[in-house]
């Protein structure tokens, strides 16, 4: 992988740099799960999520190996992003999804106009100074929002259509100036579980029971 960078001056000629970027790619053997490792980060990513036990064994591993290999001093963000596409079954044309999610994710409602596509964006701030939670959502109808591709496989992946997205990214990230805190293994598994919870505890509140049970339990 390649990064250029441009910086530019009003009136002057544009300066560039380049630097090449290793990555160095580890998958099970279905491609479902998978461990990147690049110069300044560590990406552990799945599209056959379990639990959150399972998926934390990964992580821990993935930093444990960094560590014990090619040591990091220090650590600057930690994120969880988790991208569900809630697809409704023998939909056969138009969604009513307030079977389906909260009220409060809905468009609003004028006269007999009918949502056909919608996008939304909202940012929380928790208790914890440096801790945000940022939610994406809305009514979809078009390619998944994840994609397969040759290193990390969707089974089963689904074709064009209607589906809702709830798009939630759950990050630690050091302040300005900070100290910037030592890479461990409990730091990073003390913030995951941490951030965890209210990425979980949104999910599960946005959520019908009916969505519960016929599309995720169903899976």
């Amino acid at each position: 992988m390649a990064e250029v960078q441009m910086f530019m001056n009003p009136g002057a000629q544009p300066v560039s740099s380049s630097r090449n970027l290793t990555l160095h790619r580890f998958s099970t053997r279905d491609k479902r799960t998978s461990i990147t490792y690049a110069n300044e980060s560590i990406v552990v990513e799945t599209t056959d999520y379990l639990n959150w036990t399972w998926f934390r064994s990964f992580v821990e591993a993935a930093v444990s190996a960094r560590q014990d290999i090619a040591p990091v001093d220090g650590i600057e963000r930690i994120g969880l992003r988790y991208i569900d596409e809630i697809r409704v079954p023998n939909t056969g044309g138009s969604v009513d999804w307030r079977e389906w999610v909260a009220p409060s994710l809905l468009p609003p409602k004028y006269q007999d106009l009918q949502a056909l596509q919608q996008q939304a964006v909202v940012q929380y701030k928790s208790g914890e100074p440096e801790d945000t939670l940022t939610l994406r959502y809305g009514a979809v109808n078009g390619p998944p929002a994840v994609v397969v591709g040759p290193n990390l496989v969707r089974a089963n992946a689904p074709g064009v259509g209607p589906y809702f997205l709830l798009d939630t990214d759950s990050a630690w990230t050091l302040a300005p100036g900070a100290p910037v805190p030592v890479l461990s293994l409990s730091f990073v598994t003390e913030t995951a579980n941490r951030l965890h919870a209210p990425a979980e505890g949104l999910f599960e509140a946005l959520i019908t029971a009916r969505s519960r049970t016929e599309v995720f339990e169903s899976e």
